[in-house]
């Protein structure tokens, strides 16, 4: 019996010894973690070992220090970097405080203080102790406002470009005066915005050098194309009464006046004689072949002594009508009506140089001149003529319309232009 107790004892002290040793072993782990975590604690609020932004160490930081350190080695520098832009003979300096152009601190800040705060306790311990010196890269964002780089160049744009300006001309008296054009010059906005974001760089110590040359603007009219105006082509002249009516002759007129075409230009009496609405008076015109009263009424007095005029110059019409009834200013098949958004009369410069049309309205006689390079008549003038075919069985009048071209005086050609019909007039 006793013996049996004696084992009993001896197993429990040995149990005793066991359990004691548990204790101590765990008391010694809890006290190596309790350690453990209280040094990894104190790193809750720094950076962790080996975390380079822009080889620069930030290891052991706070954020605010961080923040500073980045700022004070990078920020301000970068600040203080300048743009210098040549455009010709002028410079224009500027700094990257100018495109608002930084970094994105506390973003990456943010990124390096995360690093290794989500591992285990131990991961934590070795990433701050670090005995490896392992590092951890992390971007620098560079940034800037991309409206400013739009502003700038408005700015620079404002200063170097030169805006372009056409060659004009007058004819006082048949005497030709020319104001010669002015060439523009301007900055290629879309080339200057694209080189500025490839070029702008967060390299310190650097300055961002840029040239750009200025894009020259031909204008439309130079002085030497007008230049080969050399004399009159053309002349033609029609009379009025001097009154309501008269005036819409000669506002019209006028409207037509210093009209210069330049080689395949177009010319719209509806659009160039529009320009005088409520201007106009009231008077008698032809309306769905009735004479009604109506706004602009005799208008198309003008734009038959027009077509004329540019007759004798040997310009073909582009859109040109007949009256529905017959006008008292001028013989059957050699008129040009226009009814404002329906019927036109249009004829393009098929010359290799300008054409200047003087209009002079006043005192009963509208007188139309055209203005061109008289050598390409060859010494030919031109004349619109009307063969009158007589009425058909409904008392409409035809008539035929041919440009003859006369050399020395002499007829060599006879051509075919229109051929017309009016109804008759009656009274309604």
């Amino acid at each position: 019996m006793e013996k049996k107790q004696e084992k009993r004892s001896v197993r429990n002290n040995k149990h005793i010894k066991i359990i004691a040793i548990i204790i101590i072993v765990v008391s010694a782990l809890s006290v190596y973690a309790l350690s453990i975590k209280i040094s990894v604690d104190k790193w809750n609020e720094k950076i962790y070992s080996g975390v380079i932004v822009q080889g620069f160490d930030l290891s052991g930081k706070t954020k605010e220090e961080a923040i500073d350190s980045i700022e004070e080695s990078f920020s301000k520098k970068l600040l203080d970097k300048k743009i210098n832009i040549k455009i010709e003979d002028k410079m224009f300096n500027y700094t990257y405080a100018d495109l608002s152009a930084g970094y994105e601190i506390e973003e990456t800040v943010d990124e390096a203080m995360s690093f290794g705060k989500d591992q285990n306790m131990f991961t934590k311990r070795s990433l701050i102790k670090n005995k490896d010196n392992e590092t951890h890269e992390i971007e620098l964002v560079f940034g800037y406002d991309e409206d400013k780089i739009n502003e700038l160049e408005e700015n620079i744009a404002a200063e170097v470009n030169v805006q372009s300006k056409d060659a004009s001309m007058t004819i006082v008296g048949g005497k030709v005066s020319i104001t010669p054009d002015v060439v523009g010059y301007e900055l290629n906005k879309e080339e200057f915005v694209t080189t500025m974001k490839e070029s702008i760089n967060d390299t310190l110590g650097e300055d961002t050098n840029l040239t750009f040359t200025l894009t020259e603007i031909k204008v439309a009219k130079s002085k030497e194309a007008l230049s080969k105006i050399t004399g009159k082509m053309s002349t033609f002249s029609t009379s009025y009464d001097v009154n309501d009516r008269g005036t819409n002759l000669e506002i019209a007129t006028s409207l037509v006046n210093a009209t210069l075409l330049m080689p395949g230009e177009e010319f719209s009496y509806d659009e160039v004689s529009q320009k005088g609405r409520g201007s106009y008076t009231t008077a008698g015109g032809y309306v769905n072949n009735k004479v009604e009263q109506v706004e602009a009424g005799g208008i198309c007095q003008v734009s038959t002594a027009l077509y004329r005029t540019v007759m004798k110059a040997n310009i073909r019409s582009v859109e040109r009508h007949n009256h529905g009834l017959p006008v008292g200013y001028s013989e059957p098949g050699l008129d040009a009506t226009v009814a404002w958004g329906y019927l036109d009369y249009k004829f393009k410069n098929t010359y290799d140089f300008p054409i200047y049309i003087e209009g002079i309205g006043g005192g009963g006689t509208v007188t139309f001149n055209i203005y061109g390079d008289l050598t390409a008549l060859s010494g030919n003038t031109y004349e619109l003529k009307s063969e009158n075919l007589g009425t058909d069985t409904k008392g409409n009048t035809k008539a035929k319309a041919y440009q003859v071209t006369y050399k020395n005086g002499v007829e060599i050609n006879r051509e075919l232009i229109s051929t017309d019909s009016y109804a008759p007039y009656t009274e309604h």
